[in-house]
């Protein structure tokens, strides 16, 4: 899925590529683009799913949208890197999503130097004020279950289904589990 919405190639995408990585390398890069993603496009909930340089050019995105454009820009910039899910009941009522509580809520995990950095770029800083979410997670070890509201957390884990891998069934029952699913796009 994500190969239709990683348009690596993008002029605007190429542009931000060639001015970013003039200026910064290795974690500083990373730190750079996070913060740029993060707070330099808003979190709309209501945003459909988009282009990597859609987001990008029309400065908002829900977080699928911008993860995705965070992702697609790491990947540009030759980072190995992947978007991962994890699927979360919202707690509080505080996410607003169309269809019902329960989401795929995307983040991308990036490896330096044989580290994972894990990285959720979809609340900016308004919307986090706004709110009241907080993220207890430190930087590059992400978690959804740390966004909290007060001492309540937003998210709750909701194990996926996962169906014809040996591996998953126990006397021939589906086990449930919570899982990540990477999707890598060509570059």
């Amino acid at each position: 899925m994500c190969y239709i919405y990683c348009d690596t190639n993008n002029e605007k995408i190429i542009k931000y590529v060639r001015e970013i990585s003039k200026k910064y390398s290795d974690i500083d890069l990373i730190n750079r683009v996070y913060f740029d993603i993060k707070n330099s496009i808003y979190y709309d909930p209501y945003s459909n799913y988009q282009k990597a340089s859609e987001t990008l050019v029309m400065g908002r995105g829900d977080n699928f949208s911008k993860n995705v454009l965070f992702y697609t820009l790491m990947k540009s910039l030759g980072f190995e890197s992947y978007i991962e899910n994890v699927r979360v009941k919202d707690n509080t009522m505080r996410l607003i999503s169309r269809k019902n509580t329960i989401v795929n809520w995307s983040y991308v995990r990036i490896v330096l130097f044989g580290e994972n950095i894990v990285l959720d770029v979809s609340f900016d800083k308004m919307h986090l004020i706004a709110t009241q979410i907080k993220c207890k997670s430190k930087f590059g070890q992400f978690s959804a279950e740390d966004y909290y509201v007060e001492d309540k957390r937003l998210f709750e884990l909701i194990p996926f289904k996962i169906s014809k891998q040996n591996d998953l069934f126990e006397n021939n029952e589906l086990k449930l589990v919570n899982t990540k699913i990477c999707m890598d796009c060509p570059v």
